[in-house]
C-alpha cells in the first residue's frame, strides 16, 4: 500500500488544526465526516470507526467524548 504525503502529515496537520481557529478545527472534522459518509455499507463504516478507535490517543477520545455530550445535550 502506498502512502501518501498527507498521510504521513495527517499528525502534525491535526496538531496544528488543534491551535488554529474553531472554524478551521470545525473544517477538519467536518471533511472527516464527509469523506467517511462515501463508505455506504454499515458494516464497513462500523468497522472503520473500530480501526480508527483503536489508534486514538487520550486526548484524542477526550475530545470525542467531549464532543459527544454537547451534541448529545444540543439535541435532546
Amino acid at each position: 500500500m502506498i502512502t501518501t504525503s498527507i498521510e504521513k502529515l495527517a499528525k502534525d496537520i491535526g496538531f496544528d488544526i488543534g491551535n488554529a481557529s474553531d472554524t478551521a478545527q470545525v473544517d477538519l472534522l467536518n471533511g472527516l465526516g464527509d469523506g467517511l459518509s462515501y463508505i455506504k455499507q454499515k458494516s464497513d463504516y462500523e468497522m472503520q470507526c473500530c480501526y480508527i478507535y483503536k489508534g486514538l490517543s487520550i486526548e484524542a477520545k477526550r475530545l470525542i467524548k467531549e464532543l459527544y455530550s454537547f451534541i448529545e445535550l444540543k439535541e435532546s
